[in-house]
This record gives structure tokens, sequence and C-alpha cells, in this order.
């Protein structure tokens, strides 16, 4: 894997259950909180290019969200970025390539 790149890890008995892995070369990120908002501290100041990703995002709104920033030793802000996601994660295969197959109730 390469930096930017991301793979999803499922579990093989229940498909709702998943990990994500994604690669990055930097030690400057962040998760958004509730809200949305991050904050990523220490950057020294430079010009850097901010890319975001979000597991329901296209890759085409991913792409259309990268900015080009300069970081100075004033308060840098960014600007808002949008992504659009139906937040429904697609079907997938378990890790033999077959179908989950159904629980079953438990009765007792």
């Amino acid at each position: 894997m390469k930096s930017g790149d991301s793979t999803v890890v499922f579990c093989n008995i229940h498909p709702e259950m998943s990990g994500i892995v994604l690669v990055m070369r930097t030690p400057y990120f962040a998760i958004t909180g509730a809200d949305g908002t991050f904050q990523i501290g220490h950057v020294p100041a430079g010009h850097y290019k901010l890319e975001v990703w979000y597991q329901f995002a296209s890759d085409s709104d991913l792409e259309s969200a990268c900015q080009d920033v300069e970081i100075s030793s004033e308060k840098n802000v960014i600007g808002m970025i949008t992504l659009h996601s139906s937040d429904v994660a697609k079907e997938h295969l378990n890790k033999y390539g077959e179908p989950y197959t159904p629980e079953k109730s438990i009765s007792y």
C-alpha cells in the first residue's frame, strides 16, 4: 500500500463489522469531531496539500475536496469542506469470496 491508500478489513462472521486501514506518510492528520470540525496542531509554516477522506464519499468528491493551503505563524482557518454520502456501506462478500450465511436465531 502507498500513502493515501485505504483498505477495508471485514469480519468473516458478521457483515456489519469492519475496520479500515488508511495509509498516511505524514504525522499531520486529524479525525473530525461529532460536529465535523477538526484541528491539526504543530504544523510547521509552509505550503501543503490538504486531503480529506471519508468512508462513504466518492473518489471524485474526495478529489474535489483537496485544497492547497499556506500555513503561517498566524491563526490559519480553512473554509468548509462538504462531502456527499449515502452513509450506506456497500454489500460485500466474506474473506472467501462467498456470501455471508444468514445468522440463525437463538431459541431457548
